[in-house]
């Protein structure tokens, strides 16, 4: 067995992709996503453009692969309300949807927490460590708030964290 030791060291990020749905009801206006800051969404530069078949994005100009992407992110995140500091459905979605926050920050209250407003039912995320990045994914039966760790670890070091998840239950969640 080779027992040989990196000098190299790691550098990566974490994150759990929490697929939350509470009570098997589909995502739509009945769900609220929380969180503890301003609510900004980043464009994700090239990400949307990718969607598009090769033979498209190399016949495209720059400028205008850009806007179709700013369409492509309108479309997809129609269905949300964005409001400032929860995001909201219109309806259920019937496609997936996927945005990047900015403005998230280290808080001692949850970093998202997901309430079915007519249930009262809610789970929520605490982090012990600031975010590097924050992402929301979703489409009709789930979403997931994915909040990202850096890994920055030189060789013999270790570096640990810890996410806590409280799962909830009571009319007063909704009106929190």
């Amino acid at each position: 067995m080779d027992t040989a030791v990196t000098r190299q060291p790691i550098v990566t990020n974490e994150y759990v992709h929490n697929f939350v749905g509470l009570d098997r009801h589909p995502m739509g206006p009945d769900y609220r996503l929380r969180l503890p800051y301003r609510i900004e969404i980043e464009m994700p530069s090239g990400v949307l453009g990718r969607m598009l078949p090769r033979f498209v994005r190399k016949l495209l100009p720059a400028a205008v692969l850009a806007r179709v992407e700013r369409i492509l992110l309108r479309r997809m995140l129609g269905v949300l309300i964005i409001g400032d500091q929860e995001i909201g459905f219109r309806a259920t979605p019937h496609q997936p949807f996927y945005c990047l926050l900015k403005g998230f920050a280290r808080s001692e209250r949850p970093q998202w927490e997901l309430v079915h407003l007519p249930s009262g039912v809610a789970m929520r995320e605490t982090d012990d460590r600031a975010p590097s990045r924050v992402a929301v994914w979703g489409t009709t039966h789930v979403i997931s708030a994915e909040v990202f760790v850096d890994v920055h670890v030189q060789p013999g070091e270790t570096q640990a964290w810890t996410r806590r998840y409280e799962f909830l239950a009571g009319p007063r969640l909704a009106q929190d």
